[in-house]
């Protein structure tokens, strides 16, 4: 059985009157732009009717190669660091889960409730975080690494004290909105807060990219894409358990919205003391 049929169509502009022949089934060689006819003749459309792909072909030539590099990957780079606070985090969503079955009664194992446990080991893992580009930056003395300290030193500070939170309060009444069936008004100011963030932190990180080390160039795009996760979960997956639900749903959008929190800070601080450690053992 066959897991999919893909029919592609190439729209290309500028070949010559000349053709190429091509095997069958197979693609039409591709010229780079200097081997192109200097003036475009016609245009033509034609269509690729790609062989349906296996399971396994699709496993060989993508899921194969990508799951090794990322498990060698894990292997060179404290692999039971990554272990260690991935299962930590696990064992926090289990405890809520168990908490919502009415298993488990303590509730400082929620995790859609401020100053609980999972709460506190997040906070953890964002002082740990600043502490190593605090390092970083003692003996680098890259503006980028100290961006970033006080990116997660704010992050640390709005997760502890709520600042957004209130901050979004204050937009919203300051704005006159008072909300909708959907959203409320301080989800929408928290919107708003959300969105400056994101211009703020933009222009910060591009500006301190241009005069940044390759390798800290290198790390400050990991920790970007790490962060656009974070985000997802932290912004729109907030927003969604925002809205007015049924308990079931928002108490599962919350589990969500906070397990991938958990889940995401954890990667990102095992990346960033992965760099921390080369840039020592090299230095």
């Amino acid at each position: 059985m066959s897991f999919f049929k893909l029919t592609c169509f190439i729209h290309s502009i500028g070949y010559s009157q000349r053709t190429q022949k091509t095997e069958p089934n197979s693609f039409p060689p591709f010229t780079t732009p200097h081997q192109r006819p200097s003036k475009p003749i016609y245009t033509s459309l034609f269509v690729l009717n790609c062989q349906s792909v296996h399971l396994d072909e699709l496993y060989t030539l993508f899921l194969g190669p990508l799951l090794s590099q990322t498990t060698a990957h894990i292997k060179n780079n404290h692999p039971v660091l990554l272990l260690c606070l991935i299962l930590s985090d696990i064992f926090f969503i289990g405890m809520f889960g168990l908490l919502g079955l009415g298993v488990v009664t303590d509730r400082g194992f929620s995790l859609i409730h401020d100053r609980t446990y999972s709460e506190i080991f997040q906070y953890l893992k964002f002082f740990w975080l600043v502490l190593c580009f605090i390092i970083l930056l003692l003996q680098s003395r890259e503006l980028m690494h100290g961006f970033l300290g006080i990116v997660f030193s704010y992050l640390l500070l709005d997760d502890y004290f709520e600042i957004h939170e209130h901050a979004g309060e204050n937009i919203a009444n300051a704005l006159g909105f008072s909300g909708t069936s959907l959203l409320g008004a301080t989800e929408f100011g928290e919107l708003v807060i959300f969105a400056l963030y994101g211009l703020v932190f933009v222009l910060g990180f591009l500006f301190c990219y241009r005069t940044a080390h390759p390798s800290t160039r290198s790390l400050s795009l990991g920790i970007l894409k790490i962060l656009f996760v974070f985000a997802f979960f932290a912004a729109v997956v907030d927003v969604l358990h925002s809205l007015q639900l049924p308990f079931v749903i928002r108490h599962s959008i919350g589990a969500v919205e906070d397990g991938g929190e958990l889940l995401s800070i954890s990667v990102l601080f095992w990346y960033v003391y992965n760099h921390a450690d080369r840039y020592f053992n090299n230095s």
